[in-house]
């Protein structure tokens, strides 16, 4: 067997493989730059990686909970009767290339692949994203889907639906704002730490934009994109602002405890990072207006 581990955020977490002599590189190329040499006290999970092959038997006793889609992959998620789960991992083409099972609160996964190395990589990829994204929820982390740009020490995370600029809005401001960086570009990582800080960092997950850095910030602000004639921005509701958060983490609704968790978490981070929602136009004067307007300590009023 195998052994790597890899800290992301201020969580760590092991991958086993059970052959030896594994270059994990050659698996998962965009965790290089998040390895580490322990699993630390307490790991997020121990993923590990079996010999046999993926399969779509599932136990009779099985609950299908639910499916979830996403651009280039499909789950199927199944709840086992011993309080578990296992989570069918199907590519672009449909075709099965990972059999995740884990425990209740995902801290101990066990993952088989399938295919071509190249979709046996995808499907571990999406394993261990679904094992943070899951087991993060009940260690007060989230795995959101945004972009994220840092300036002046603080990191503003971008939110929205597939194609409503959240990319574009980011670009604007690392064109139009001095010194400022880009963090992640598809699902940074939102985590409250034990003294309350509320941390943004980045993570190997970054979609189609390859930026993997093993860096964090204090989060300055998040903002919900909208695409509009006119450039306007405004302070979310408590509620707002919980909704905004809640529809961009990944999480498992299916489980109680693991949602209301996710909740709880939420409504920490909201009560200490001012939220905020924009129409907005792909120019200049929209990273100017969304920039001044989150930086403001009291930056409240619509600024068109």
């Amino acid at each position: 067997m195998t052994k790597f581990y890899f800290e992301v955020g201020n969580l760590r977490y092991g991958i086993y493989f059970c052959q030896d002599n594994v270059c994990y590189q050659e698996w998962l190329p965009t965790h290089e730059v998040f390895q580490t040499d322990s699993p630390g006290d307490s790991p997020l999970f121990i993923l590990t990686v079996v010999d046999s092959q993926a399969t779509t038997e599932i136990p009779e006793d099985a609950q299908h909970v639910g499916n979830f889609d996403n651009i280039d992959c499909t789950l199927r998620i199944y709840k086992l009767p011993e309080d578990g789960y296992c989570i069918l991992v199907f590519n672009i083409r449909q075709k099965l290339v990972a059999s995740l099972s884990a425990n209740k609160h995902f801290t101990d996964c066990r993952v088989a692949l399938n295919g071509s190395h190249s979709e046996q990589s995808f499907g571990l990829e999406n394993s261990v994203m679904m094992a943070y994204a899951f087991a993060g929820c009940h260690r007060k982390t989230l795995l959101i889907h945004a972009s994220v740009a840092v300036r002046a020490g603080k990191a503003y995370a971008f939110l929205g639906r597939s194609g409503t600029g959240k990319s574009t809005h980011c670009q604007l401001w690392l064109r139009e704002l001095p010194e400022t960086k880009h963090l992640n570009d598809d699902n940074p990582v939102v985590s409250i730490l034990p003294d309350g800080t509320i941390m943004i960092y980045g993570s190997p997950w970054s979609g189609k934009t390859p930026i993997y850095k093993k860096e964090g910030y204090p989060a300055g602000g998040f903002l919900r994109l909208h695409q509009a004639p006119q450039n306007v921005i405004r302070r979310q509701s408590t509620v707002q602002a919980f909704a905004s958060l809640l529809g961009t983490a990944g999480g498992l609704l299916s489980d109680s405890e693991a949602s209301n968790n996710q909740m709880l978490t939420i409504s920490e981070i909201i009560k200490k990072v001012k939220c905020y929602e924009m129409d907005c136009l792909p120019n200049a004067a929209a990273a100017h207006i969304s920039y001044e307007a989150m930086a403001k300590d009291n930056g409240t009023e619509d600024l068109q």
